[in-house]
């Protein structure tokens, strides 16, 4: 409906225009003229219509019916019983016959005056009135033969006022002989001009038409084209279209004469037809958008639907209406928001208790204009969730999706992660308990060994000093084990703020720590690149300590150690995708090295490598460096080659961002 309106409006306006530019021409003839449009208003008039009818420019305007025209006009004439209806259905009646209404009648001066209304074949009407003498026949010049008959209109005001109309006019004689033409006749048949001069017959014109090959004809033969061509002459059928080679289009119209004569009409209508061409491409266009709308909405894994300002809904799919569970014959366009929930309710969609929260929610505070996001518990056990989206003129976009799955993983998940909260603080409380509890029997038996040794040592036997030798060691042993355990479990507890640490300062306290460890091994340690970051300076204390005391343990027997400490700043992406400024560290050592098959076990509370014979040890400390690590949410990896040395690679956020930002 909105095309054809579309289509009406863009004819009416060509129609206008078109009128309009007959103005400048009808407006210097002597002959009154009116042009009404295809929908009966009148388009144009010139001023001799207005003198030859005895009326003002107030009583006839544009816009007029042709009936209000009628009847301004019988007013000042003597049509003795005839009043404008009867005269506007003799014109109608003569239009519906195919022919032409013609009247003959005094104006209230007692002239003789001709009245001529003609139907064009696109249906507007040309309304002529001219004055005519007592022995003159019709002094249009369309009437008669020679053109030379016409008191009121020369041939040289003709010839003018036809040249300066858009359309092109060629005038055939009763046997098809061409009497006169206008310059756009030719200019609009570019094709054919060399045909076109006085006194050529229409049988040629029309065979060069054919033979210059720049019309489509539709499989038509040269002979049946000649014969429908004369045809239209004679008989004419209607306006035709088509496109020159230049590009533009035109239509041919014919009207025929009562004395035999044709006038063929030649107009550009290049224009009109693109804006018909453009019309219905963007008539396409939409329908195909439709289909694809349509075809998107169909194949949505979500429920969606557009409510308007007042809460109307617009435009739905199938999934909104089975999430809903509304009944499909209230969803009718117009339909307010709250009738369907309503409905979803009284269908039983929603458990009793959340059918009565959320109606009352509703009901209480209306549909929010603002974004929001709400999980509507069903019946049936589903969980949707409801997500209200404000876009342009206050309309809303509702999109509902089943969270079922999700709603109930995250309810497992927060389960699982209490859990494991709890037993890791279990785990803690337990080796922490058992470290400190261990500590009073552990210093029993290294008091008792130790006096034992002091007072009967030399006493006993060989076998009895072995055995005492190796309960002391076995107790020393433990006590690192309980020293280890107690560091880890302190790890897991809540750490200190951070702040910004040197970690050349670090480095040094480490070094400090284990001046007698270097001298005893000859030792050296090199530092390069450490800078600053947020951090705990007891535990990366604890961490280079760890790492060095690592490197200084698995040295080779005829090689002095040698440990190289580098740091750099780096960007990395973070799990979102942004940028994040890391320091990277590189502790590397040129001692037994180990097999890449065991870079991740390493790792492992208790793991070792090497017999405790070979040594020292509690398989602790790599463990206690990687809870380091990742209580400054960094990571650490280990690489290695037997025989050749081992390398630890950390890397740590230079700045601390919180723990929920990292």
């Amino acid at each position: 409906m909105q095309n054809k309106t579309a289509m009406h409006d863009l004819f009416a306006t060509a129609e206008l225009e078109l009128a309009q530019n007959y103005r400048s021409l009808i407006d210097d003839l002597n002959v009154g003229i009116a042009i009404y449009g295809s929908n009966g208003h009148l388009l144009c008039v010139n001023q001799s219509y207005y003198d030859l009818h005895c009326i003002s420019t107030n009583d006839v305007t544009i816009g007029m019916t042709m009936f209000e025209v009628i009847e301004q006009t019988v007013q000042s004439k003597k049509f003795g019983n005839y009043d404008a209806s009867k005269v506007h259905k003799m014109v109608k009646d003569t239009f519906e016959n195919g022919e032409a209404f013609r009247i003959e009648l005094l104006d209230k001066n007692e002239r003789k005056l001709r009245i001529s209304r003609h139907l064009k074949p696109n249906k507007m009407v040309v309304e002529t009135v001219e004055h005519l003498a007592a022995d003159t026949t019709l002094n249009n010049f369309s009437q008669d033969p020679n053109l030379k008959h016409a008191p009121s209109l020369t041939m040289e005001e003709l010839t003018a006022a036809l040249n300066r109309t858009p359309d092109g006019f060629g005038l055939y004689s009763p046997d098809g002989q061409l009497l006169a033409y206008n310059k756009n006749y030719v200019t609009l048949n570019p094709d054919i001009a060399h045909a076109i001069r006085i006194g050529a017959r229409h049988a040629d014109i029309i065979a060069a038409v054919y033979d210059g090959g720049k019309v489509e004809m539709n499989g038509q033969t040269r002979e049946d084209y000649l014969a429908y061509a004369k045809k239209e002459r004679l008989e004419p059928s209607g306006a035709t279209a088509h496109r020159n080679a230049d590009g533009k289009w035109v239509r041919f119209s014919a009207h025929r004469l009562d004395n035999g004569c044709t006038i063929f009409n030649v107009a550009d209508i290049t224009q009109l037809k693109h804006h018909e061409l453009l019309t219905r491409d963007l008539s396409q266009q939409a329908a195909t958008q439709e289909v694809q709308l349509h075809y998107a909405l169909a194949n949505m894994s979500q429920g969606l639907a557009m409510y308007n300002e007042r809460q109307e809904v617009l435009v739905w799919n199938d999934r909104y209406i089975k999430m809903t569970g509304v009944d499909p014959a209230i969803m009718k366009k117009g339909t307010p928001r709250i009738d369907i929930l309503r409905n979803s309710i009284e269908r039983g969609h929603y458990s009793k208790e959340k059918a009565a929260e959320t109606l009352k929610r509703y009901e209480e505070n209306g549909f929010t204009s603002k974004e929001s996001v709400y999980l509507h518990h069903l019946a049936d056990g589903r969980i949707i969730e409801v997500h209200n989206r404000p876009v342009s003129n206050n309309y809303t976009i509702v999109t509902m999706s089943d969270v079922t799955q999700r709603e109930h993983d995250t309810a497992r998940l927060a389960k699982y992660t209490r859990n494991l909260e709890r037993s890791n603080a279990e785990l803690q409380d337990f080796a922490y308990v058992a470290s400190h509890d261990l500590q009073e029997p552990l210093r029993k038996i290294e008091a008792f060994g130790d006096r034992l040794a002091k007072k009967y040592g030399d006493t006993l036997p060989e076998d009895g000093s072995m055995y005492l030798n190796r309960m002391q060691n076995a107790s020393s042993r433990m006590r690192q084990l309980i020293n280890d355990l107690l560091t880890y479990s302190r790890l897991t507890n809540k750490t200190r703020p951070f702040n910004p640490v040197d970690l050349n300062d670090i480095v040094k306290g480490a070094l400090s720590d284990l001046h007698v460890r270097l001298e005893e091994t000859g030792g050296k340690v090199e530092t390069k690149g450490l800078g600053i970051i947020d951090g705990d300076a007891v535990q990366l204390r604890q961490l280079f300590q760890n790492l060095i005391s690592n490197a200084l343990k698995f040295h080779k027997p005829d090689e002095a150690p040698i440990i190289h400490v580098n740091g750099e700043t780096i960007t990395l992406e973070d799990s979102f995708g942004q940028p994040i400024a890391i320091h990277r560290i590189k502790v590397s050592d040129n001692g037994i090295g180990f097999d890449r098959r065991f870079k991740d076990q390493i790792f492992a509370i208790f793991k070792r490598l090497h017999g405790r014979m070979e040594y020292e040890g509690t398989g602790i400390g790599l463990s206690t460096c990687r809870k380091i690590v990742d209580q400054h949410f960094g990571t650490i990896e280990a690489d290695g080659e037997e025989g050749v040395g081992s390398t630890f690679k950390i890397d740590i956020p230079v700045k601390y961002a919180g723990e929920d930002n990292q």
